[in-house]
């Protein structure tokens, strides 16, 4: 069997759909070289990230605050991992064969919920892993932004990024990206 361009387009809209994207930041601990974190995409030395059914060590969550699609573009705005990119609206989806998710997430440094601050301070993380289907606690179920203890289900991860020690810094917003692929 063959997916169509068309097929995977289509996939990319149910993605950015439904069920909420959440962003979870993670990883206090040093990596063995934190210049040199693991790659996740070396499946033979690092297979934890293949098989990844929750982040690791997660510090907090965040509702993604954008999803849309984006075609490749040397001229494009959005940057991730060194490929440009350009926004395409869903109604143009299809005709641009947008098969590219891309999602945001911005952390304030003051980011609070309706019970407290939930990250503040000098936090420093070293992942970033993007979940699909996470169920908040139910006092929590209109929150955009948990700690990992008003978490019920974690539901699926469908990325993970890792990099080098982020500390948050007050004067600064943390803005984490993900662009995913949709192939046949």
């Amino acid at each position: 069997m063959i997916t169509p361009y068309v097929g995977m387009v289509d996939s990319a809209l149910r993605f950015i759909g439904a069920p909420p994207l959440w962003l979870c930041i993670g990883v206090s601990t040093p990596w063995p070289d934190d210049n040199n974190p693991p790659d996740v995409n070396d499946t033979v030395n690092n297979p934890h990230y293949i098989n990844m059914t929750m982040p690791d060590q997660p510090l907090a969550l965040k509702l993604v605050d954008f999803a849309g699609l984006v075609v490749p573009d040397a001229n494009g705005e959005i940057i991730y991992l060194s490929q440009k990119y350009t926004y395409v609206p869903n109604s143009e989806a299809v005709s641009l064969l947008a098969r590219w998710a891309y999602v945001r997430a911005s952390l304030n440094y003051y980011e609070t919920n309706s019970v407290g601050t939930v990250i503040v301070g000098a936090l420093t993380y070293r992942q970033a892993t993007l979940l699909s289907g996470v169920v908040p606690q139910a006092p929590y179920a209109q929150e955009s932004i948990l700690a990992p203890s008003q978490v019920q289900d974690w539901g699926r991860v469908v990325g993970v990024q890792n990099f080098s020690p982020r500390t948050r810094d007050p004067k600064m917003r943390d803005v984490i990206e993900f662009v995913r692929e949709f192939r046949g």
